[in-house]
């Protein structure tokens, strides 16, 4: 009697358990995380492309900013630059290889198409790891705090050197 009880039990709160950790995501379920790797050369750049747009997803809100970070996660320092139009923003992750992202950087230029380029200085194979976000204000310089996360398309890679 006692077995039949567990067996009962156990299924619906591990189900309950993974919902309620699914469900605590969805605040950051909009922001993209992509890896990517540099080849060997100096001068080696990785294009993207991610679109921010309130028809993505029926009902949510336009946005006013885009936001993106990078971490170096082995071989050459790395930065990143995002632009629209003649908004452009550079940051760069002073560390490698640590869990630590750089600093954020930030442009207001509303919904459409945004451009991040990532380099890096000097020569090897370098990976990396950026992370990136439509957002509906800008309030403060993070992206967990102050901001409410529009939809995105991609990013999208359309350069891989």
């Amino acid at each position: 009697m006692k077995k039949l009880y567990l067996q009962n039990t156990a299924l619906p709160a591990i189900l309950l358990s993974t919902l309620i950790s699914t469900l605590s995501y969805t605040g950051t379920a909009l922001a993209q995380k992509t890896t990517g790797v540099l080849g060997k050369k100096a001068t080696a750049v990785d294009v993207y492309k991610s679109t921010c747009s309130k028809k993505i997803t029926a009902g949510s809100a336009p946005t006013t900013a885009f936001v993106a970070r990078i971490r170096g996660i082995k071989g050459a320092l790395v930065s990143m630059q995002i632009k629209k139009a003649a908004n452009t923003a550079k940051t760069t992750d002073t560390k490698n290889g640590d869990a630590i992202f750089g600093p954020y950087a930030s442009i207001k230029g509303g919904e459409g198409v945004y451009t991040i380029t990532v380099d890096k200085r000097g020569i090897g194979i370098t990976s990396y790891e950026i992370q990136t976000f439509c957002n509906t204000t800008v309030k403060s310089a993070t992206a967990e705090t102050g901001f409410k996360h529009s939809d995105q398309l991609g990013p999208l890679i359309t350069q891989n050197q």
